[in-house]
């Protein structure tokens, strides 16, 4: 992986908000769910999951079953290893080869200085969309869920599916409706139960190609 400094990272920045969710910003996941056929259902994206707050292994797997069922509903399965955490890191550490089919997801307590937004409310953000790395928030989540109705792994698996999305749109921009939102209410999260927190039709479609991208064993970097 590459280092940049902190003034060239993307960020991408997800929130909590008190705002009423619209209905008509809500999206049935009927609708994606039939977009995902026996063609698409073999589409596989590994994550390697860098985990620096000590989670329970529970939680962390009851995150990451959250994660997959929204990437589900896309038609995509995804795929965990453990990198090291930073307490394992020595002179000793083997360094890793940076692989373009293996986004990044690290689980940080909370973001050094000068390498994220200041907002509070911030849950997570991109550090690099060209090398597929992204940060979540875990002292933010756990502080979000105890003033909320969402468990605390529930909305840990939300903010890792938003942030991974961000990375397979290879973008940082947001919509107006499901898990790609900017800003969560806690109405959109109560709808969530019924199927509305999901990728758009066009969001699934286009991480759908992502993904067969880097499936591609003939695929040029970049």
């Amino acid at each position: 992986m590459t280092n940049g400094s902190a003034e060239s990272w993307p960020i991408v920045c997800l929130k909590m908000s008190q705002l009423p969710l619209r209905s008509e910003e809500k999206i049935s996941h009927v609708s994606l769910a039939e977009q995902s056929g026996p063609e698409s259902s073999k589409l596989r994206v590994h994550v390697r999951v860098y985990e620096s707050f000590n989670l329970d292994s529970n939680e962390l797997s009851r995150a990451e079953r959250e994660a997959e069922k929204i990437f589900r509903f896309a038609g995509i399965e995804l795929t965990w290893s453990s990198g090291p955490t930073m307490a394992e890191v020595n002179d000793n550490t083997p360094t890793e080869i940076w692989d373009t089919a293996i986004l990044q997801l690290r689980l940080w307590p909370s973001a050094p200085a000068g390498k994220m937004p200041t907002d509070p409310e911030t849950m997570g953000f991109c550090l690099s969309l060209d090398n597929g790395d992204a940060v979540v928030l875990v002292d933010a989540v756990r502080k979000r869920a105890v003033f909320g109705t969402t468990s605390f792994t529930t909305l840990l698996g939300l903010a890792m599916a938003h942030e991974l999305g961000h990375l397979l749109l290879r973008s940082a921009k947001h919509s107006v409706s499901g898990i790609m939102r900017a800003r969560w209410t806690e109405r959109g999260l109560r709808d969530d139960e019924r199927g509305y927190f999901r990728f758009t039709p066009g969001e699934a479609e286009s991480i759908r190609k992502e993904v067969s991208r880097r499936m591609d064993p003939n695929r040029h970097p970049g």
